[in-house]
C-alpha cells in the first residue's frame, strides 16, 4: 500500500475545488483536511493552513499532469490583460522553473507565451527543468544558528520551548516530490535537535524534581 501524503494546500474550499473536480472526474480516491494545523517552521507556533487535499503518492505525478493539461486548454493569449504579458522571458522562463510556486494556469500561460515569442519549450526541456527543480525541493531544509542557538539556550533554561525546537529539527518531516515522507533537516541538524531535546527533557525534568523537593519539606 502506497503512503498517503499532502499533496497541495489551499486557504478554503473554494479555492480546492477546481482540484477537487478534477479528482472527482478522474475517480482518483483522496481526503480532505480542513482547518489543519502546519508547524511554522520558523519556530513561531501553529498556524493553520486551511485545506489540506491528501492524496496516494502514486498518484502525485498523474494529477498534476492533469492540472496542467487541464490549465492549457483554459488558455487564453487574447487576453492581453493578463499580468503575465507584462513579465520578461527571462521572468516567463523562471515560472516555467519554479512551477511548485505558481498556479497551473499561471504556469500553462507561461509556457504558451513564450511558445508565442518563438521560444522553443520542448518536451525534453520540460522534463530537464523538472528534475532539476525537483532535486532542489528534495534537498534538506537549512537551519540557521540563530535556531540552534536558541534551542540550547532555551533547553538550559528549563525552557519547553526548547524541547520544542529540539523534536522539530529531530523529527520533522516534509513530503517530497515523488509523495514520500522524508526529513525536513540533515544529519547534524537532525542530530542537535536530538541533543537539544535531550537537554531539555533532563534539566526540564531537575527543575520539577527540585521544586516538589522543596514544596514538600516546605509543607512538612
Amino acid at each position: 500500500m502506497n503512503e498517503k501524503s499532502l499533496f497541495d494546500k489551499f486557504p478554503n474550499l473554494d479555492d480546492a475545488s477546481e482540484l477537487i473536480n478534477i479528482l472527482e472526474e478522474e475517480n482518483i480516491e483522496f481526503s480532505i483536511v480542513e482547518n489543519a494545523f502546519d508547524v511554522d517552521i520558523t519556530f513561531t507556533g501553529n498556524k493553520i493552513s486551511g485545506v489540506q487535499i491528501i492524496l496516494d503518492s502514486a498518484d502525485f505525478e498523474r494529477v498534476e499532469k492533469l492540472k496542467i493539461a487541464k490549465a492549457e486548454a483554459q488558455v487564453d493569449l487574447t487576453d492581453k490583460t493578463h499580468y503575465l504579458f507584462k513579465f520578461s522571458t527571462k521572468e516567463l522562463y523562471e515560472i516555467i522553473e519554479k512551477r511548485d510556486e505558481w498556479s497551473s494556469y499561471d504556469y500553462a500561460f507561461a509556457k504558451k507565451l513564450l511558445e508565442e515569442r518563438g521560444e522553443n519549450i520542448s518536451d525534453e526541456f520540460l522534463e530537464t527543468l523538472r528534475g532539476k527543480r525537483n532535486e532542489d525541493l528534495d534537498k534538506p531544509e537549512k537551519s540557521t544558528y540563530r535556531e540552534i542557538r536558541a534551542g540550547y539556550i532555551s533547553a538550559f533554561l528549563g525552557g519547553l520551548l526548547g524541547i520544542i525546537i529540539g523534536w522539530y529539527l529531530w523529527k520533522s518531516k516534509k513530503t517530497n516530490t515523488n509523495g514520500e515522507k522524508v526529513f525536513a533537516y540533515s544529519e547534524t541538524d537532525r542530530k542537535h535537535g536530538l541533543n537539544i531535546t535531550i537537554l531539555g527533557i533532563v534539566i526540564l525534568s531537575f527543575i520539577i524534581i527540585y521544586r516538589v523537593v522543596i514544596f514538600l519539606k516546605g509543607v512538612s
